[in-house]
């Protein structure tokens, strides 16, 4: 018998024991799920970050590639202007580059002219090209107001030559 007793307060006691736990378990997931959730917001806030940041690399990176390909265009480029100055220094007088330069100021001159020039000209067809429409708009209501005068006077003429 007391066997039995015991056995059954220490069920209770158990069961008193276990309850206990599963509402520290909840307690303690309920306290830290807020926290859980602030952390998951801000890791799918980094994750979108990097993903941005990924982004950014890639056209970075190409862009650099680009600016690589540039360079070593630009250096090819200079090292011929070089061997070409060379050249011309060995092979001509100074008094010959100095007119070649007054040449390249001259054809520079004449190249930001003639941008202008196709600028000013490109700027005169939108303008042109403004007035065309607007005509178009205005025979357009010309031929409008004829037809509807024309209209009129057929109208007025049928009256006249029915009733005359």
């Amino acid at each position: 018998m007391e066997e039995r007793q015991s056995l059954h307060m220490l069920e209770q006691v158990v069961s008193t024991l276990q309850q206990k736990v599963q509402s520290l378990e909840q307690k303690d997931i309920s306290k830290h799920t807020t926290d859980i959730l602030a952390l998951q917001l801000k890791v799918n806030t980094v994750n979108d970050s990097c993903s941005i940041c990924q982004n950014n690399l890639g056209d970075l990176e190409s862009k650099f590639k680009d600016l690589e390909m540039n360079s070593t265009l630009l250096k090819d480029e200079k090292q011929k202007l070089s061997q070409d100055v060379a050249i011309l220094s060995q092979n001509q007088s100074v008094g010959n580059i100095g007119n070649l330069k007054q040449q390249v100021q001259a054809t520079t001159n004449r190249v930001n002219q003639l941008e202008y020039s196709n600028t000013v000209t490109h700027q005169d067809i939108i303008a042109l090209s403004k007035i065309t429409n607007q005509n178009k708009l205005d025979i357009i209501t010309v031929g409008q107001n004829l037809t509807q005068q024309i209209t009129s006077v057929e109208q007025e003429y049928r009256k006249k030559t029915q009733n005359g």
